[in-house]
């Protein structure tokens, strides 16, 4: 009897490995045909049945990407949180590159300077402390990319990146002196001078108009008041309010698009010319 028991419990094993392998197989399939859903749903359901623990591991990461692939970017990064912290050694390294690299591409910068210096400093990888001051220099912080690329030439002498972070170091500190406009003086401009502000940011369309439609509003407003037509007068009183106020509000923030649009035409350059996505 007990010899009977202890082979149905083996047969049991053996059935749920490869039910786990049949359904991990068949979420491999999806996932390259670009069925995410199903092979999120394939994935999850053998790790259901799955025991061992570098099976689980890697379904897991998979499972990260498949959730990545399916827009579900808080899972994908809570999956490999925690492989990255609890998982073997092989998966733990691979999946805090990833996590990295995800936070990259999504745009959370901080975390993903902090992952790939984390990773850089267990590791002693060169690419992931380069895409660390890319991380810095994609969020604007020059000081901290600069100080980043720098450091690269002391702690990898010998580094294939080293040449390139020493330009980048360069580039990192030129980015603090770009052309920029100040919103606060626009927006005054604006106030005394409908339009000057945008003309000042560089928004001349904008700048055009604002003035026109003031200058035409006040026209009717004046004209309509000395003749005493109170009701029409108020009505375009309201009308020159609102376009007053907006067009403060609009040499504000066509100051602020300048700046955004300077920083942004020299980190595409940057781009366009290292291409650090290539490394995530």
């Amino acid at each position: 009897m007990k010899n009977y028991l202890s082979a149905l419990l083996i047969v049991l094993l053996l059935a749920s490995g490869a039910a786990a392998k049949t359904e991990q197989e068949f979420g491999d399939h999806l996932y390259e045909l670009g069925n995410f859903p199903g092979a999120v749903y394939a994935y999850e359901k053998a790790l259901f049945t799955e025991t061992g623990r570098a099976q689980q591991e890697e379904l897991k990461y998979k499972l990260a990407q498949a959730y990545y692939q399916n827009k579900n970017f808080q899972k994908a990064t809570e999956l490999l949180n925690f492989l990255a912290e609890n998982g073997a050694p092989a998966i733990r390294q691979k999946a805090q590159f990833d996590l990295a690299g995800k936070y990259l591409k999504e745009g959370w910068f901080n975390f993903a300077a902090l992952e790939f210096q984390d990773y850089a400093h267990l590791y002693r990888n060169d690419s992931a402390l380069y895409l660390a001051g890319w991380s810095y220099l994609k969020d604007y912080n020059y000081d901290r990319a600069a100080r980043l690329f720098a450091d690269m030439e002391e702690t990898f002498p010998h580094s294939n990146y080293g040449l390139a972070a020493q330009r980048l170091s360069a580039e990192a500190r030129k980015g603090k002196n770009l052309p920029q406009k100040n919103p606060q003086a626009a927006q005054i401009m604006s106030m005394v001078l409908p339009g000057s502000g945008q003309i000042y940011a560089e928004a001349w369309q904008d700048g055009i108009i604002s003035f026109l439609l003031n200058a035409l509003t006040i026209s009717l407003f004046l004209n309509a008041w000395q003749e005493n037509r109170t009701g029409e007068a108020l009505i375009w009183f309201s009308l020159e309010t609102a376009w007053y106020f907006g067009g403060a509000y609009s040499g504000h923030n066509s100051a602020r698009k300048f700046n955004d649009r300077q920083r942004q035409i020299h980190l595409e350059n940057l781009e366009y010319e290292y291409q650090p996505e290539k490394l995530f």
